[in-house]
């Protein structure tokens, strides 16, 4: 349950002193005021840690506020490939050529009515921390703009629950995160890894004479990896002592089940 955050939904009112936009809705955590019927961002979720009381107190939202809330993903042992693009047939070859790679992912979820699928992979503990990579381009008889992000440390992705025009999210072949698990383990990335999926995906946009290239942000050059401060206890770079692991047996009792298999 560590990585679990509220997202805020679409068409909820937000505070006055929100800085958020209409546009963040259904997209990014939040934290609801039950005595204003108000929305507004949730600062510092990128190292919050939720705990059993978070998940019924967020429970209790959906019946305040009376509208659906959807399941939001803190990545960084979690790492997501988001496929963002509309065209059905392009979005499954782009699965097929991360799938081939990088490896299968050990699950895919998917929302009702849309070819926008995110693919979930496990970062290999003890080593360089992923962030975030992008690629975007366009599909040059349509006009339509497609973007392809590998999101690591540091970004989040909404799970389960309504998405913000309202449609259902589900996991493709009914494999979830928990039934995926064990199966993700087994193959865990490094940078390395994703750096050489992310220049293969640019290498084949450039030749295929349907698309062409907008920008890509790679993981290694080019671009300089965003620092993780070796005092950041949620950093996956960081070396379990022997007082973490004495200590671990009383934490993973109030773990989901999750959070206890990694």
């Amino acid at each position: 349950m560590w990585f679990i955050l509220p997202i805020i939904p679409a068409g909820v009112e937000l505070r006055d002193d929100s800085k958020l936009t209409k546009d963040h809705l259904g997209k990014i955590p939040g934290k609801y005021t039950p005595e204003l019927n108000q929305w507004g961002g949730f600062y510092g979720w990128q190292g919050y840690q939720a705990k059993q009381r978070d998940l019924e107190r967020w429970q209790g939202w959906q019946t305040k506020c009376e509208t659906g809330i959807a399941i939001g993903l803190r990545l960084g042992i979690f790492l997501a490939c988001d496929i963002d693009c509309d065209d059905m047939a392009l979005a499954a070859e782009i699965e097929i050529r991360v799938t081939a790679l990088l490896g299968m992912p050990f699950a895919v979820r998917r929302r009702h009515d849309s070819a926008r699928r995110v693919m979930f992979y496990v970062h290999k503990l003890n080593v360089t921390p992923i962030t975030k990579s992008r690629i975007a381009f366009e599909i040059l008889e349509t006009g339509e703009k497609c973007i392809i992000e590998f999101l690591g440390y540091g970004q989040q992705v909404v799970i389960e629950g309504p998405n913000a025009k309202g449609d259902m999210h589900y996991w493709q072949n009914s494999v979830g995160l928990i039934e995926g698990l064990e199966e993700g383990k087994k193959l865990p990335l490094e940078i390395h890894d994703v750096d050489k999926m992310m220049r293969g995906l640019k290498d084949w946009i450039e030749v295929d004479d349907r698309l062409e290239l907008i920008k890509a942000k790679l993981p290694i050059g080019g671009v300089s990896d965003a620092a993780v401060a070796v005092s950041d206890l949620m950093s996956p770079a960081l070396r379990q002592g022997p007082r973490a692991a004495r200590g671990r047996g009383a934490r993973d009792r109030h773990q989901s089940p999750v959070a206890r298999s990694l």
